[in-house]
């Protein structure tokens, strides 16, 4: 934004809080299209961000789910 304000260029900002950098944050994607789209009054589907979400809390469950151990022969 400082770049546009440099080149006299309107700009905002649009932040979504996150909680890890390593993972996809779909909710904060989210937070962040839903905010553009009631600047714009406009709708967006996010029912992707939906399901990516869903997706992500299975793997992080299915990560802590202890795993089968049996110990071998010998």
């Amino acid at each position: 934004m400082g770049l546009a304000a440099d080149r006299n260029i309107e700009a905002i900002g649009l932040f979504g809080e996150i909680s890890e950098t390593t993972t996809p944050q779909p909710l904060a994607a989210k937070s962040i299209l839903k905010a553009f789209a009631k600047i714009e009054n406009m709708q967006l589907d996010t029912k992707g961000l939906d399901k990516q979400y869903e997706s992500i809390l299975e793997d992080i469950q299915k990560q802590k789910e202890p795993t089968n151990f049996r110990p071998g022969i010998g």
